[in-house]
């Protein structure tokens, strides 16, 4: 018999390339009675139907995939893995390679009780992993950094966004940690437990209080009117207590985008650059720019928007980010047995605002954190730990039974 969507346990695996999102999947299948299924089978199969006989790249794949959500919707390859799980009449499946929003809403919609979880890796961690395998295919560090932009957040509609992916995630694994090569899945295995014990409910436990800290940053986030992303900040002192807040937001003095001028600021004064870089040549192949219009690409399919604005444009912004408002509202306090809490990795400027502050750790958020405001961090001696644990949006829901077995555990008879 088959089970139901509704009696299903499903988990989605999201996070940069080389992280260990597969890892942890085929952890999750030999050990812990999940089956296995990756949307990235669907891309792979199409390749060989057109290319048989030529091995792929990731590069190649990255096209493949796009041209699939394309033409047949951002959710076809989780519909794909979906229907080949139900095919399978597991109870406890876990599908990998989540990278686009329109799959994680697909799996949501069709599995009442589904949870996605993100893995979290350093930049170098992950170039060290995949080094190998990298440069035996003729791909330098250079082309690692190329397919991991596109990976984090491509700018058509269609394309890649594990950025966005990880921010929607419930849960957040840190496989950040350096281990031999044959102790990387018992590593994971052993970091999987807690989450499991939550999601199926056979081990209720507490919040941890970097849990409540980054909850509360999350819905401090929520009063951004940003177009674009909400973040959000906590400051939180030694003993646990909360020191401010802070929100991604237009100073008091400006409209926020929407209401004026109706679009994103940083966006238009992006666009209007970018526009005017018609009939200049393209740093790429060399060729004069004939158009420039959104997604501001060549015609050899270069992206002169990652090429000019690296930053994605944060320096055209004109929001107080949330930790700088989070500093400011903190007036004077001294912050150097103090905790950051935030919900994305701090651009450079904060990153100098926080340095200055006397902060001294900072929890996060970010699969691509901004390598210059890392090394500046790093420089200066501010402790950077990748956030693990339940995040805001599955918050109440996992701890919730906790409360509940406390209380039959301790109700006086009779009550």
């Amino acid at each position: 018999m088959v089970p139901s969507s509704s009696s299903v346990l499903a988990l989605g695996l999201t996070g940069s390339f080389g992280s260990g999102c597969t890892t942890l999947g085929n952890v999750l299948s030999t050990s812990r009675g999940f089956r296995l299924f990756s949307l990235s089978k669907t891309v792979k199969s199409q390749w060989d139907t057109e290319n048989p006989g030529v091995p792929p790249n990731r590069g190649n794949l990255q096209d493949m995939g796009n041209m699939l959500a394309a033409k047949e919707g951002t959710d076809y390859l989780a519909k794909c893995a979906a229907d080949e799980a139900e095919s399978s009449g597991a109870s406890k499946v876990v599908f990998d390679s989540i990278k686009r929003e329109g799959e994680i809403n697909y799996l949501r919609a069709r599995y009442p009780v589904f949870y996605l979880i993100a893995v979290q890796c350093s930049r170098d961690e992950r170039w060290e992993r995949v080094r190998s395998v990298s440069e035996a295919a003729g791909l330098m560090e250079s082309d690692f950094d190329v397919h991991d932009a596109r990976d984090q957040i491509e700018e058509v509609s269609h394309g890649q966004k594990v950025s966005l992916c990880v921010d929607d995630a419930d849960l957040v694994i840190d496989n950040s940690e350096h281990h031999a090569r044959t102790a990387v899945a018992r590593a994971l295995n052993s970091r999987i437990d807690r989450c499991i014990g939550l999601v199926t409910g056979l081990e209720p436990c507490k919040p941890r209080p970097q849990e409540i800290a980054m909850t509360v940053a999350y819905t401090e986030g929520e009063w951004s009117d940003c177009i674009k992303r909400h973040v959000g900040a906590a400051i939180v002192d030694e003993d646990g207590s909360l020191v401010s807040l802070g929100f991604n937001q237009n100073p008091a003095t400006m409209k926020a985008c929407y209401e004026e001028p109706g679009y994103c600021r940083k966006d238009g004064l992006v666009a209007e650059r970018l526009e005017g870089l018609r009939g200049t040549h393209c740093p790429k192949c060399g060729e004069v720019i004939e158009s420039v219009d959104n997604p501001f690409r060549c015609s050899c399919g270069y992206s002169l928007k990652s090429h000019y604005f690296s930053d994605h444009g944060v320096r055209w912004c004109p929001a107080v980010h949330a930790e700088e408002r989070a500093i400011g509202r903190a007036r004077g306090r001294d912050l150097s047995a103090a905790t950051l809490y935030t919900t994305t990795f701090p651009c450079l400027n904060c990153s100098k605002l926080i340095t200055d502050s006397g902060l001294r750790r900072i929890v996060y958020v970010e699969p691509y954190p901004e390598q210059e405001s890392v090394r500046f961090l790093a420089q200066n001696g501010i402790e950077t730990i990748p956030f693990e644990g339940v995040k805001a949006r599955s918050f109440h829901k996992l701890f919730k039974p906790y409360r509940q077995v406390m209380e039959l555990r301790y109700t006086l008879p009779g009550a």
